[in-house]
């Protein structure tokens, strides 16, 4: 399921991190997880976030993570 939502922690010496979703709650991020359009030293607390998350047996895991851009590609110029 893709949903959207707030960084809230990143412990970059052992490369994971937590996701605040509204109705799932906290879903963990790691090194292994899939970047689109970031990398995982390019995250940071209180940034908002797409991903894909999946659950585990042990907990919510997001799949994939995504920088949530503040423009849209309409408004980029075009060449």
């Amino acid at each position: 399921m893709e949903v959207s939502g707030i960084i809230t922690k990143i412990n970059r010496d052992l490369g994971y991190g937590f996701v605040k979703v509204s109705k799932q709650g906290e879903v963990f991020f790691s090194e292994d997880t899939s970047y689109n359009n970031t990398s995982f030293q390019e995250l940071s607390e209180n940034q908002r976030v797409h991903l894909e998350v999946v659950e585990t047996e042990r907990g919510l895991f997001a799949k994939s993570l995504a920088h949530k851009s503040k423009r849209s590609s309409a408004s980029q110029p075009s060449l």
